[in-house]
Order: structure tokens, then sequence, then C-alpha cells
């Protein structure tokens, strides 16, 4: 007994060769011998084991400490083995410490009865050491693999909570980031045309001045305020086009659109800059290029943007403007566009090709500071060739040139040869519109207006008589004077008669001219206020009216 206690205090709570915890074994057994028997055998083994001889004394080392696993005898004094087992199981405790019935009663019902209470296994007496060892290594083994499955459980579900609090507060920030976001363009284009209006009557005046001023400085002074003014407005127009293009909210106006005549209109527009600099401008269509269903506007920034950092960063050689494509497919109705821009100019370093795409960024040289430029230029290009679903590429040597490289794919193609007809324009923000192809001779229509509702669009006599009695003459008069503030006014007070009166055509004129007017486009905003009489005889039309007279 002393040997075995010596072994006992040795190597209880102690860890084994391999590096693990033993175990923690509590014997219940009302004989000292079969208790004896077994701590000497599990001890060897390595195991902590605790004893006793009655199931109350049991029950109060079981409050104290939980063992790993319990070796309880059938017969015993009250509490039996079985009673034990039963208040053992309804502990919450220590219902899931496995237990190990050990009788000399090996009968079957017996045996079924402790399976049936919550036993794991049965040791008959008497004890074979093998057995005995075999069937507890087994059971605490798997006791074992419960802990540590349930630890791993644990730990699992902790890191699902700690996930998906995580992934709230990203959700939280990405809602708070997109607010932001779009506050920030809202913003961005409220002060755009703030500063818009009066800019346009400092430029306008500046222009009266300059043709009237017969004094050299005078004339001097007043040509460095246009210059520096066309230059706030261009900025102006980059910072509200970067701000719709990250927000999402710019929209791709889409009609039929002959590019190689874009193309000459670019090449007209820098053949006086490059002249100017001793630079050679040329332009080369390679392939026959139908008519194009896209957005001419957003085409001719791209261009412009391009063509523009050519001339600037090119002091000497040459500027090629390539357009090229193919169909896509043998029904030839989508159409893959390429337009290439070559400058012989400084380069760009290959370690700065992705730099140069980000925000208000320019190549890191000397010589660029120079040139000037606020470095959105080309971010806007390539957010713009994004939203054709395209690219833009870049080749680029220091000190030989560079080449720009968009490509547009599965551009729809315009229909040939017909008088009117309705075609479907791309489906660049999930809608599909559709816009009306007229000849030469016919009356222009209207992109962006949903052929559908033009053909179910009816109209009140309320809405002609309020258009040609109030609207009519505001028409006049903006078109004799032509403010943009009355413009604006206009076009928002037309919006809000369309949907008081559920005008699909009336609401699309409206949208368009408030986006042409959003951007600036003199152009395209007087090309829109002269389509306003035939608005009207739209709707005259619709009520079988004489139409009005512009």
């Amino acid at each position: 007994m002393n040997q075995i206690s010596k072994k006992k205090s040795e190597q209880c709570g102690q860890e084994d060769k391999s590096g693990s915890y033993p175990g923690k074994i509590l014997a219940v057994d009302d004989s000292a011998i079969n208790l004896k028997i077994l701590q000497r055998i599990l001890i060897e083994e390595g195991y902590h084991v605790r004893v006793c001889d009655n199931g109350k004394t049991a029950l109060e080392m079981l409050a104290e400490k939980r063992p790993d696993l319990i070796l309880l005898d059938i017969m015993m004094e009250e509490p039996d083995g079985y009673e034990l087992c039963c208040r053992i199981k309804s502990e919450k405790k220590t219902r899931d410490i496995p237990v190990i019935f050990i009788s000399a009663l090996t009968d079957y019902p017996h045996i079924v009865k402790a399976f049936e209470i919550g036993a794991v296994d049965y040791i008959s007496k008497p004890f074979r050491k093998e057995e005995v060892l075999a069937r507890v290594r087994a059971h605490m083994n798997l006791s074992q693999m419960q802990k540590k499955l349930r630890r791993q459980n644990r730990r699992l579900q902790q890191e699902i909570r700690e996930h998906s609090r995580t992934e709230q507060e990203l959700r939280r920030a990405k809602e708070a980031a997109e607010s932001a976001n779009l506050a920030k363009s809202h913003f961005i284009a409220n002060m755009s045309h703030e500063i818009r209006t009066p800019m346009n009557a400092i430029l306008g005046f500046s222009e009266i001045l300059l043709h009237e001023c017969e004094g050299k400085h005078h004339r001097y002074y007043i040509s460095n305020i246009l210059s520096s003014g066309r230059l706030l407005i261009s900025l102006i127009d980059d910072i509200l086009d970067l701000s719709r293009l990250e927000s999402g909210t710019m929209l791709l106006c889409c009609e039929a659109v002959n590019i190689q005549k874009i193309v000459h209109e670019i090449y007209n527009l820098f053949l006086g800059p490059a002249r100017e600099k001793g630079l050679k401008l040329t332009y080369r269509i390679l392939s026959d290029i139908p008519d194009l269903i896209t957005d001419p506007i957003r085409i001719r920034q791209i261009l412009i943007n391009l063509t523009a950092n050519a001339v600037k960063f090119t002091e000497k050689g040459h500027i090629s403007i390539s357009l090229d494509g193919d169909f896509a497919g043998k029904a030839a109705d989508r159409f893959h566009l390429y337009i290439e821009v070559e400058d012989s100019g400084i380069g760009i370093p290959r370690n700065q090709h992705e730099r140069i795409f980000e925000n208000f960024q320019q190549q890191e040289t000397h010589k660029s500071r120079k040139y000037g430029g606020t470095g959105m230029g080309l971010c806007i290009t390539q957010k713009l060739c994004r939203m054709f679903r395209g690219r833009l590429r870049l080749q680029s040597r220091v000190g030989k040139g560079s080449i720009f490289r968009v490509e547009l794919p599965d551009i729809p193609v315009a229909p040939q040869n017909q008088d009117r007809q309705t075609f479907p324009l791309p489906d660049f923000r999930g809608e599909m519109l559709e816009v009306s192809a007229g000849n030469s001779g016919g009356p222009e229509t209207f992109s962006c207006i949903p052929a559908q509702d033009r053909r179910g669009d009816t109209h009140s006599p309320e809405l002609f008589r309020i258009l040609t009695e109030e609207y009519l003459p505001r028409w006049k008069q903006n078109q004799e004077i032509f403010f943009i503030d009355d413009l604006v006014d206009f076009a928002k007070d037309l919006q809000s008669l369309s949907e008081k009166f559920n005008s699909a055509l009336l609401s699309a004129f409206s949208k368009e001219l408030i986006l042409s007017l959003e951007m600036m486009d003199v152009d395209r905003i007087e090309k829109m206020m002269d389509r306003f009489p035939d608005i009207l005889h739209l709707i005259s039309q619709s009520l079988s009216c004489e139409p009005a007279e512009g």
C-alpha cells in the first residue's frame, strides 16, 4: 500500500511521456480489495485515481472535483450503483461524465438496465487487467475527444459571432460611406451649379469686353480673366463628373452616333493647339465602322481627355488618333470599337502606369510638373470606359511616347436606311430604353424616352392648356434671354408637371433638359430647348387637336 501511495503521489496530476494529461478517474465500490486492485492497475498506467466506498461520499467528491471517468459498482448499499448513476446523469454538471459499471452480475437484464440508465460500458468481476485498461483507455480517449470537440465548437461559435459582428460593422460602414459619397455628390452638384451661374456671367461679359476694349494692356488682362474662368469651369466639370462616376449617379444617354464624325470633330478641335507646338496631328479610320448606339457626349469626353493629354505632354513629333473595330458574331448587330491615341511625348515609367489612373495623380517627374493639370482626366476616362463595360490600356516608354487604347465591346449597331424605327439601347444601368431613329429629312426625336411609354401615353386637355398658356410664354422668354437659372426652373417645373399628369413624354424631355443643364453643355441645351414646340405638337396629336404654334 505504501508503494502504491508513493507512486500515486509521483504521478497524480502530472503529464505522461507524450505530454498529454493522463486523466482523472473516480472508482466507487464497497469492497476495499476491489478498490485496491483497480487503483494499482490504473495508477501504474499513469491515471489520476480517487476512490470511495459508498454512493453518498461519491456524490460529495463529484461536487468538489469533476473526474473524466467513473468506475461504478452496482451492488452497494443505498444508494446502489443504479440509483447513483441516475443521480449523476440528472445533474447538468456531471451528466456528460462517462460511467462504466463494474459488477459480478453478468446476466443480460442487469447489463441492459445499466445501459438504459446511461452507462457507456460494463466490466465484469473478477477484474482482468487487460480488459480494464482496454475499456478505460477507449472511453478516456473518447471523452477527451468529445471535450476537444466541445472546445472547438465553442471557439467556432465565438468566431462565428465575431465574424457576424464584423460583417454587421462592415455593412454599417459601407452604408455610411455610400451615404456620405452620395451626399458629397449632391453637394458638389449643387455647388457646381452655384459656381457656374456667376462664372458664365463673368465669361460672357469678359468676351464682350474683349471685343469692345481697344487698349492693349486691358485686352491682355481680360484675356487672362477669360482663360482662368474657362480653366475653372473645366475643373468644376471634371470634379462633378468624377463625383458622379464614383457615386454611380452618372447616366449614359445613348443615341445613334457616327463615330467617324466625332473623331473628325476632335481632330479639328486640337488641330490648332497641335500646330502651335509644331506637332503633326493625324487621324486614321482603319475599318468601315457603322453608326452605333452609344452616348456621344461620353465618347467625346474620352477622346478629348486622351487627345488633350497627348498634346500637353508632347513637345515634338506627332499625335495620331486611330479608329478600328469588328463585328461581334454573324448577326452584325453588335460592334467592338477600338480607339487609340498615340503620341511621341515624354512617356510614362512602367512603375507609374497604375498611379496615373488614380484620382488627382500625375506621374512623379520634374518635367510633368510644368504641364499643370489636376490629374483627373485619365481617372475619369478609365471610369467612363468601365461604364461602357470596356477598358483602357496603356503602352508607354519613357522619352519615346505613349499609346492609350480604348476597347468598348458589344455596342449595338444602329439600323440603316429606315425612316422611323425603334431600337433598344444597351442596358448600362439595368433599364432597357428605346429611342426613335429618323431620316435626315424628318423631325429630330428624343433619346432616353421609353418607346413603350410614348406609344401608350395619353394626355389630358388640361395638361395641353397649361403647357400652351403658361409654359410656352416662359419658353419664348427663355429663348430670348437664355439665363441658366431660369432654364433650370423651367426644366424642374416641367418635370413636376409631368409627374402630376403622368406624362412619360414630358418626363423624358424634362429629365434630358435637366441633364444638359447640369453638364452645362450649351449646344445640347439649345438643342433641347428647340425641341419644346415638338413636344407640344406630339401632345396635341395625342389629343386629336391642332398643334400649337411655336
